[in-house]
């Protein structure tokens, strides 16, 4: 098989050329104390503060703000950031300042000679390199990839014109996702600040005679919905085909305050619990109180629900999806203050049934909900906008690299 990627540039040929890591690269040693000036006045980087299999940074401070006590390593500008323990996670960074990295970190030089510190960067987050890593760092315990195996790795790398050429394309994706990405998050906070107003009625809607709607009332969610219980369904049931189905976890991991399209089916041969239209879900399990102070409206009859599903059903007229939202944004709060349990939380029924809303006639009710809902599906567009651009960089990855 000849090292030419399946995707290159025009101006460039012939073969990459094998290297082994330690012969182009250092992985930087010995620890300095983080109390220390003016080690303490700089920003402390570790494993948590880097995103999974993107490169990118967030959330770091300086090492005086988080009263640090063990040994750190000293990067500079042109090293590189990579998290050695569960290398499948592909925790990678580039950061281009000066500060600490945590002992769970190797801090890597670039040998300039040899390799554009840049392209080593994208390379770390290469399929190839992280099954490697992911391959040897199978033993007992936490995997992890030590400074030998790290070395003795051999990359297949251009020539460093070639090199920089990669380096600077990618980086222009990732400017591009960046952008994207701060479109959204822009787009969140917006719709977020709307909804504290329209929820803390500071915003109103008319009628569509231009009127003004009655004032809002409070009534007990058990004055308003029947509760019951999603049964008969886990993981484990899943199926390519088959009824369409959700399970608890999927209310705060996949879905908004509407559900149209359900993503999972089952065929399992079990006596189930199918939705109504418009019914309103609440997990009554998850790892946190705030996975579980969240709510979803399904739109469509007859979809199954998974166990550990509060099933909010009709006994009075009002807008599911209003509902949703408003559980979403002003109720979290006291659905937060009655969940009960530590490694795993629950909220009961009985604990819910006696929490006061604040509703709007139904018919500002549906104003809200269909605002919001509008909203909500132009920051949808712009996530699949986000994530085309994640996968045309992942295939690109796949294809400009050896």
């Amino acid at each position: 098989m000849n090292n030419i990627p399946e995707l290159r540039f025009p101006e460039f040929e012939g073969e990459w050329k094998k290297i082994k890591f330690e012969d182009c690269a250092t992985i930087i040693n010995g620890q300095v104390d983080p109390r220390k000036k003016p080690y303490s006045e700089m920003p402390n980087v570790g494993p948590g503060n880097i995103e999974k299999f993107t490169g990118k940074l967030k959330g770091y401070k300086l090492a005086k703000e988080e009263n640090l006590i063990s040994g750190k390593y000293l990067f500079t500008e042109e090293d590189i950031i990579y998290g050695k323990i569960n290398p499948h996670f592909a925790k990678v960074a580039f950061p281009k300042f000066k500060g600490l990295c945590s002992a769970d970190t190797y801090p890597i030089k670039a040998n300039k000679s040899k390799l554009e510190p840049e392209f080593l960067f994208y390379f770390l987050l290469t399929d190839r390199f992280t099954k490697y890593t992911t391959s040897v760092s199978k033993r007992t315990g936490i995997p992890k990839v030590n400074r030998e195996e790290l070395s003795s790795f051999r990359l297949i790398v251009p020539v460093l014109s070639e090199q920089t050429k990669i380096a600077n394309f990618f980086s222009l994706i990732d400017q591009k996702i960046e952008k994207q990405q701060e479109k959204v998050e822009g787009l969140e906070e917006w719709k977020k600040g709307l909804m504290q107003k329209i929820f803390n009625q500071e915003v109103r809607f008319k009628d569509d005679d231009g009127n003004e709607f009655p004032e809002w009332y409070s009534k007990q969610l058990n004055d308003i919905v029947t509760f019951l219980k999603g049964r008969n369904l886990s993981k484990a049931d899943l199926s390519s085909g088959g009824i369409p189905c959700i399970l608890y976890g999927e209310l705060y991991t996949k879905y908004n305050e509407s559900i149209s399209e359900v993503i999972s089916k089952t065929n399992a041969d079990k006596e189930l619990v199918y939705s109504e239209k418009d019914d309103v879900l609440i997990p009554s399990s998850g790892e946190t109180p705030e996975d579980i102070a969240c709510a979803a409206t399904i739109l469509k009859k007859g979809v199954a629900l998974g166990g550990d599903i509060n099933i909010l059903r009709k006994k009075s007229d009002f807008n599911g999806v209003f509902l949703s939202y408003i559980i979403n944004t002003s109720i979290k709060k006291e659905i937060i203050k009655v969940a009960q349990g530590a490694s795993v939380v629950h909220v009961y029924s009985n604990s819910l049934k006696k929490i006061k809303v604040p509703f709007p006639s139904v018919k500002e009710q549906t104003k809200i909900a269909n605002f919001l809902s509008n909203i909500g599906q132009k920051i949808e567009k712009e996530k699949e906008k986000l994530e085309g651009l994640k996968e045309i960089k992942k295939g690109l990855m796949q294809k400009m690299f050896v």
